[in-house]
């Protein structure tokens, strides 16, 4: 019982965020980027998930700015982009949340609280 007690929980993002040296995003985070910030998609110009992730946001009337990654590599390097689409919501300089891959960012759509 012992061992029970002393055991580790381990959580696998805020691993991964260590191990890339970005900020786990916490449950408090995810609840400020609901109720405000700025989104930014990072997309390529030859992506078809781009494409249906636009239409989520576009669909559940977020209103976001789109950065074509072809285009502006720098942007991607300061926020620490490393797939497209990549959903990031700000507050102008920090980065509130982090939402990878379509179906994630479908799933932010869906339970959003503008």
């Amino acid at each position: 019982s012992q061992e029970f007690k002393d055991r580790k929980v381990y959580e696998p993002m805020d691993a991964m965020a260590k191990r890339f040296n970005e900020t786990p995003v916490t449950k408090k985070q995810e609840t400020v980027a609901q109720a405000k910030g700025t989104m930014i998609l990072f997309t390529t110009a030859t992506c078809p998930k781009c494409v249906m992730a636009k239409k989520f946001l576009s669909d559940a009337g977020i209103e976001f700015e789109t950065i074509v990654v072809n285009d502006n590599p720098d942007a991607a390097r300061k926020f620490g982009i490393r797939q497209a689409p990549t959903l990031l919501v700000t507050d102008g300089e920090t980065v509130l949340q982090k939402v990878e891959n379509p179906s994630n960012i479908r799933a932010f759509a869906e339970n959003y609280r503008g």
